[in-house]
This record gives structure tokens, C-alpha cells and sequence, in this order.
């Protein structure tokens, strides 16, 4: 087997993501002992970093981009020559500009909301609206649409009612979102996800985006109604591996 190419995931956003994105990585790998594993650091200083939704809305005018970068380039140091960031709204225009400027040509950097448009091309050729189950900051910037539409892909999201009221505080709320309470998930925060996943099915989406990595931790089907789920996360877990050691990756 060709030796690895390490990769080096800038975690925090959230802490939990984070090690799902490390255990997926693990489960997308072919080994047969410890030493067929593949080379993955972590490093997760969520205090660092702006949260990002409050960035694109204008609450913070921190950006969230700069610790990105600075992690990005401490993982770079530290040997990686991949590099990952397991948040979808961190790869708003805005925000990843910042880390790419950082990494430049030193590392490659595995873009997450690519690697899902690439996964609805291949696994989907045939599907055209897609629904998009996000935090508010990824929806107010776009993230998938403009990505996603020049593909000639119509993307769906929860009405600002669902969206508001269900969706974004099952991620957010301090009692009982995800990013607070997540081993295990509140039963609240599961029930205002699967409302906005409800609406997305409903509207006529033909596969949908958990699109913010704390989701994928709520929400563990693969489908809804005949209406298949794409895990970023695990999209993410497996682009990685194929950059570092595609003779491993395990069959999808």
C-alpha cells in the first residue's frame, strides 16, 4: 500500500463534529490491524473560533475565517498535507476565503460543499431539486444554492416558520440543541429536525442534505419516505480518505 498522505482536521465548529468526522474517517477505511489506519489529526480549540452564523448575520464582526486559518496552519506545520473542516456554514464564501488564502499550495484543502455536489452527481444523476437542512447562517448565505444551481440542481429549504421556530434552534438553543446537548441528542432537538426534514420531503425534494455536521449526530436514517439522506459528514470522511489513500476506502 502507498503511504498515506496525513490529514489534518481543523475541528470545534462544533466540538462534536469534530469526532464524527475522525470516526467516520475510521469507518471509511479498509484495515486489517491499527497500522492500516490512516493518519488523522484533530485539533479542536472551539473558544478560538466566532461562531459562524452570527458572523453571516451580522452579529459578530469577528470572522469566524482567521482561527480557521490559524488552525489550518498549525495542522499544516504540523505535517498534514490535507486538510478538512467538518462545518457547512464555514464554507460560506466569506468565511473559507480566509483559510484558503492561508493554505495556499502547502496543503490540499478537501471542500466539503464540493464533495457533496459531487456525491449528488454520481450517486444521483437523475435528481433535481434537493433539499437542504442547514443552521440559518448557511441558508442567509447561500451556501448550497450557489454552489449547487450552476449544476442545474434546484435546492429547498424550510420555510423561515420551520426554519426558525424547529430547525435552527434544535441546533442552537442552549437547553436543548445539539451543539449544548449532544451525548445523547435531546428528543426536542430530534423532533424539530425531523419537522424541517418532514417539510423538505414534503415539498418534493429527491434526496436531502443534513447539511450542518451537528445533524448527522440527531438524525441517523438514510432515508425518509423513499427520499434518500446525504450525511456531509460522512461525505466529507469519505473525500478525505480518497485524497490520503484511495486503495483503502471502503466500498460506499
Amino acid at each position: 500500500m502507498p503511504s498515506p498522505r496525513p490529514i489534518g482536521i481543523v475541528g470545534g465548529v462544533g466540538p462534536m463534529a469534530g469526532l464524527d468526522l475522525v470516526r467516520k474517517i475510521t469507518a471509511a477505511t479498509r484495515a486489517r490491524c491499527d497500522q492500516d489506519h490512516l493518519p488523522v489529526t484533530l485539533v479542536s480549540h472551539p473558544h478560538r473560533i466566532a461562531d459562524r452564523t452570527d458572523f453571516l448575520l451580522g452579529r459578530t464582526a469577528i470572522n469566524p475565517g482567521l482561527a480557521l486559518a490559524d488552525l489550518a496552519d498549525t495542522l499544516i506545520t504540523g505535517g498534514a498535507e490535507i486538510i478538512g473542516i467538518p462545518c457547512n456554514t464555514a464554507h460560506a464564501p466569506a468565511i473559507i476565503a480566509c483559510v484558503r488564502e492561508r493554505i495556499g499550495g502547502r496543503a490540499e484543502f478537501v471542500d466539503l460543499i464540493e464533495a457533496v455536489a459531487d456525491e449528488i452527481r454520481h450517486r444521483f444523476p437523475d435528481a433535481r431539486r434537493v433539499g437542504v437542512l442547514s443552521t440559518t447562517g448557511t441558508l442567509a448565505a447561500r451556501v448550497y444554492p450557489d454552489r449547487l444551481g450552476p449544476l442545474g440542481l434546484d435546492v429547498i429549504a424550510p420555510p423561515p416558520s420551520v426554519q426558525e421556530t424547529d430547525v435552527h434552534p434544535a441546533i442552537y438553543d442552549p437547553t436543548y440543541g445539539v451543539k449544548s446537548v449532544s451525548a445523547p441528542v435531546n428528543d426536542r432537538a430530534v423532533a424539530g429536525l425531523r419537522a424541517g426534514l418532514d417539510h423538505l420531503v414534503g415539498a418534493g425534494a429527491e434526496v436531502v442534505v443534513l447539511a450542518c455536521t451537528e445533524i448527522p449526530l440527531a438524525l441517523s436514517m438514510t432515508e425518509v419516505g423513499g427520499v434518500p439522506m446525504l450525511d456531509a459528514t460522512r461525505v466529507l470522511a469519505r473525500a478525505l480518505v480518497r485524497r490520503s489513500c484511495p486503495e483503502v476506502l471502503t466500498e460506499a
